[in-house]
């Protein structure tokens, strides 16, 4: 009788150590996901501002590394400041 009970026991106990492992495994999961899920959203966010300064500042965008630069002022009063800008 006491044999049984100890064998229960073990068997319970192992039980709950698999539980556990697999909950702290799907909890891994799901902050490798929110964290994925985080980046991509930030992207679209980047891409959807871009396309928005580029609609609002017309074709005389160009983009240099992070900055958009003008260079539509060929001629004018600007044309000197644009060019050692550009």
């Amino acid at each position: 009788k006491k044999e049984r009970k100890k064998e229960r026991k073990k068997e319970r106990k192992k039980k709950e150590e698999g539980k556990k492992e697999k909950r702290e495994r799907r909890e891994e999961e799901r902050k490798k996901e929110v964290t994925k899920r985080s980046m991509e959203k930030k992207e679209r966010n980047n891409e959807k501002q871009k396309e928005r300064k580029i609609k609002h500042h017309g074709p005389y965008l160009q983009e240099s590394g992070a900055s958009l630069v003008m260079r539509h002022f060929s001629s004018g009063p600007l044309a000197s400041a644009n060019a050692t800008m550009v």
